[in-house]
């Protein structure tokens, strides 16, 4: 007698759903400070809508936000200066998160800019975990943050039984939040490669009871390639790639993906959001985009999750047509709350500036507004150092124009018109909170200092027609001039150093006429050159930086505060007619920079010229050299 045949039966499964947000960088409510008007498609306020639509409509459904949450807009330095969190006043940020019930986030380096203490009274408040596993105290004391948990939650299968899912959820931020946040964590806070620690944390997530292991990494995607113990800035791709991690959420970079940011290549998958073959997304800046991850999960014979299966994608949010869902009412109610508050700190008198300060024209010479925080810094440290034993070394310094267009958008520049300033005017002219630094340095090293500033443009023929400018790899935050100097750029060397500070070509010389108080600027001499806690710890790679021999100064004072003192003591400023640096002559030749569309009726000397609006929303300039 034949035995009938028996169909084994199909293995459990069920699908989880992950939402995702990433670089909110504090655009809570839809609202630009620095203008003081509405800013529609922007903020998490935009997102919270979907979210909660989302929430509702997916039955197994976990939500995260991977960092850089707590500083980007004024909102955020209101609350430093004026009310800190605290119990009873929670940070609004936080609040937020918790009435769309966040299961938890990881930190990035922008979260650290306050400070340590600011970070804990914010993140006290929380009603979810806050994870970093790859910073530990420098004394060797307790973890400063969870570096990971496991989420235990009830999910729904496919026959509609609930049944017990345990998430494991591993925090991780660039290594180099050490040398950004310098001000903050020197001496406090050590910081290890993001591959390495995943290696090792992984497998005692595992061995804990975590089914499914999901990395909120704050990295750009970089290469499959990346050793473990590399300290690189974006590793998301090398860390998808590691046994045990089932989905990957990125950020830092600002890109999305899978989108037009980011090419097809090794390990990338555009068209399922995989990188690795794992379920991943990057979703984008100040809630442009929700990150949207789907995975398959089946129940193994040992009776534990595990994914098989999953994609990655994204809602653009910003580019929704027609009004966004509603977020909840009490959403609506803190978003109120906080915008108001925020207004009424920004809107106090700070000065007067007898000509308008715009960065629209940064990257070509002309920059009032760059100027005028350059002379505050030069001002400041003259006066420390003033009788001491210093006080007779000229006295420079290096400044970048912060808002300059770029991953920022063509709204990302500071435009000021001519008259009264208030608040809100200093933080778009210094919008991060880095504290003021002076250095010790010989006019060589100051040479090399402008040479690898120089390297922000790219190379261009003698002769060419609207050659492209900037090199779109080099942010303008790390485009220094030197108050004090005066030079030329010359367009036909190549760069002579690399973006990442090496000296890529030995020969090339790009600055010329390099003179200080009207003579040729001497090798030999010493000089004093005020600049930034992020510069002189070494952001932007500059030679001379991260030499903690060469710090004269290492003061908390915030440069926004150096500014509104200079302002008030000194004012109302009208800038130097001579400008620090201009462009070597290149007969017949022009090269094409992008700028904000508000530049078209400001041009602000003969040779700059309207070449148009672009599909980007930035507006082209002509610079004939």
């Amino acid at each position: 007698m034949t035995r009938p045949r028996t169909t084994p039966p199909e293995p459990v499964g069920c699908n989880l759903s992950i939402l995702a947000t990433s670089d909110l960088h504090l655009h809570l409510c839809p609202w630009d400070y620095y203008a003081d008007r509405p800013a529609p498609g922007s903020g998490l306020a935009i997102a919270a809508g979907r979210i909660a639509e989302l929430r509702r409509a997916l039955p197994n459904c976990l939500l995260f936000d991977n960092g850089d949450l707590l500083q980007g807009t004024p909102l955020g330095d209101a609350l430093a200066e004026s009310r800190p969190p605290t119990p009873e006043h929670p940070h609004p940020m936080i609040q937020a998160l918790n009435l769309l019930n966040y299961d938890a986030m990881a930190l990035g380096n922008h979260d650290f800019d306050f400070g340590l203490e600011f970070l804990a009274a914010s993140l006290a408040g929380a009603a979810f975990p806050v994870l970093c596993a790859n910073l530990r105290r420098a004394d060797g004391g307790p973890p400063l943050f969870g570096g990971w948990t496991i989420l235990e939650r009830q999910v729904i299968d496919d026959q509609g039984k609930r049944r017990r899912l345990r998430v494991g959820v591993l925090g991780l931020t660039p290594p180099q939040v050490t040398v950004w946040a310098n001000a903050a964590l020197a001496g406090r806070v050590t910081a290890q490669p993001i591959l390495e620690t995943a290696r090792r944390v992984v497998p005692r997530m595992i061995a804990a009871g975590a089914e499914v292991v999901v990395a909120l990494c704050h990295s750009g995607i970089g290469t499959l390639e990346a050793s473990p113990d590399s300290e690189a800035e974006h590793v998301a791709l090398a860390l998808a790639a590691i046994p045990g991690i089932d989905a990957v959420i990125g950020g830092h970079s600002h890109e999305v993906f899978p989108g037009p940011d980011i090419e097809s290549g090794p390990g990338i998958d555009l068209v399922a959001g995989r990188l690795a073959s794992k379920p991943a997304c990057l979703p984008g800046f100040a809630g442009s985009h929700l990150g949207v991850l789907r995975l398959r999960l089946t129940l193994g014979p040992d009776r534990r999750w595990r994914c098989v299966d999953g994609t990655g994608a994204l809602e653009a949010l910003a580019a929704q047509p027609g009004p966004a869902p509603l977020p909840p009412a009490a959403f609506r109610d803190l978003c109120e709350t906080a915008n108001a508050t925020t207004r009424r700190h920004l809107d106090r008198p700070a000065g007067h500036s007898d000509v308008a300060l715009t960065s629209h024209f940064a990257m070509a010479g002309d920059c009032a507004a760059t100027r005028l925080v350059a002379r505050a810094k030069r001002w400041h440290i003259t006066n420390l150092l003033a009788g001491g034993p210093h006080g007779g070394l000229p006295v420079l310094a290096a400044t970048s124009p912060s808002r300059a267009g770029g991953r920022g958008g063509p709204e990302n520049f500071a435009d000021l018109a001519a008259g009264a300033l208030r608040e809100r005017d200093l933080i778009a002219l210094c919008p991060f909170p880095n504290a003021i630094r002076a250095l010790r340095l010989t006019g060589a090293e100051l040479t090399e200092w402008l040479e690898h500033s120089a390297g922000h443009f790219l190379q261009v023929a003698p002769g060419s027609q609207d050659a492209p400018l900037i090199d779109p790899g080099r942010p303008a935050y790390n485009f220094d001039l030197i108050e004090g100097l005066s030079y030329r750029i010359d367009l036909s060397q190549p760069a002579r150093y690399g973006a990442d500070g090496q000296l890529r070509n030995p020969a090339a010389r790009r600055i010329v006429g390099l003179r200080h108080a009207g003579a040729p600027l001497d090798p030999a001499a010493e000089f004093i050159l005020a600049t930034t806690s992020f510069r002189a710890a070494g952001g932007g790679s500059y030679p001379g930086s991260a030499r903690p021999e060469r710090e004269l100064l290492a003061a908390p004072t915030l440069v926004r505060t150096i500014l509104g003192a200079y302002l008030a003591l000194e004012g109302p400023y009208r800038p130097p007619a001579e400008p620090v640096w201009r462009f070597a002559d290149m007969p017949g030749t022009s090269v094409v920079f992008a700028t904000g569309p508000e530049a078209s009726g400001q041009l602000p000397r003969p040779g700059i010229e309207d070449v148009g609006l672009g599909d980007d929303g930035f507006l082209r300039l002509r610079l004939v050299l």
